[in-house]
C-alpha cells in the first residue's frame, strides 16, 4: 500500500510502480527460462517429464495463449511423423483441437472420439 499526498507525488509513484512491474516481469521471465525444459519435437516423448513408459501408448497436450503457434507445431509434428522423420514406432497419430473437444457436451470414450473426429477409421478401428 502506498499513501500519497499530492498529485505530483502520485505521478512519481505511478512511474515507480510501472518500473518495478517491468523489473519484476523481466526477473520472472529469466526465472522461467531457467526452469523450463527445452526439447525438440523429436524428443517430446523422451523428456524428463515423461520418463515412465506406458504399455498403452503415449500422449502429449500442447497449451499456450492464442496465436502462439500450437496448431502449427502440432501440424509440423504430424507431418514429420507421416514422412518418417520422427517417431517411426508410432502406428497412428491423432490430433485433437481443444476447440473441438470443448464442444462435446457428454462423456465420450477414446474410440468414439476418434470416430467422431476421424470417421474414415470406422472400418479398421476395431482391429487396433
Amino acid at each position: 500500500l502506498t499513501v500519497i499526498s499530492t498529485v505530483r507525488d502520485r505521478t512519481l509513484v505511478e512511474h515507480e510502480l510501472l518500473a518495478r512491474g517491468r523489473h519484476h516481469e523481466e526477473w520472472r521471465e529469466k526465472q522461467l527460462r531457467r526452469e523450463l525444459e527445452k526439447i525438440r519435437t523429436d524428443q517430446l516423448f523422451q523428456s524428463s517429464f515423461s520418463q515412465r513408459k506406458s504399455k498403452s501408448g503415449s500422449s502429449a497436450a500442447v497449451s499456450g495463449v492464442p496465436g502462439i503457434g500450437k496448431t502449427t507445431m502440432v501440424q509440423k509434428i504430424v507431418y514429420d511423423w507421416a514422412t518418417g522423420k520422427i517417431y517411426p514406432h508410432f502406428q497412428f497419430v491423432f490430433s485433437f483441437k481443444f476447440r473441438d473437444l470443448n464442444s462435446i457436451n457428454c462423456r465420450i470414450n477414446l474410440r468414439n472420439l476418434i470416430l467422431d473426429q476421424y470417421p474414415y477409421f470406422g472400418n479398421v478401428l476395431g482391429e487396433l
